[in-house]
């Protein structure tokens, strides 16, 4: 996230002087940054999302905490109220998984379970 914002100052800087020397070697970069800005904060919305499943899965594997799944859990709560890019990869997931549970092989426990899981 700090890249995005550094490459926004930074293009802003280079673009008021660019002779400047240690800027102008990362325009390219600085560049990409501004331009996939909305790519990033998606991509990064999706990361926070994955690590949220991977906590709960790692809690049967022993690597993490049911305070740690709590709180995590209780931070993604308040990011999908404020944050438009949480909500809207939060709904990708939703559309995901209610697709591949709508095959008729999934047992009905499952499609229940999940039904409850959306409910919360």
């Amino acid at each position: 996230f700090s890249f995005l914002i550094v490459s926004e100052v930074g293009l802003a800087q280079l673009n008021k002087n660019p002779n400047t020397p240690v800027l102008s070697f990362f325009k390219d970069y600085m560049t990409k940054g501004v331009n996939g800005k909305v790519e990033f904060l998606m991509l990064k919305a999706d990361l926070e999302i994955y690590i949220g499943i991977y906590i709960v899965v790692g809690w049967f594997f022993g690597l993490s905490s049911l305070i740690s799944i709590f709180f995590f859990w209780q931070f993604m709560r308040l990011k999908y109220m404020l944050n438009y890019n949480t909500k809207q990869e939060f709904g990708k997931l939703r559309l995901t998984v209610d697709g591949w549970l709508s095959s008729p092989s999934i047992p009905s426990i499952v499609t229940s379970l999940w039904t409850k899981v959306k409910q919360l």
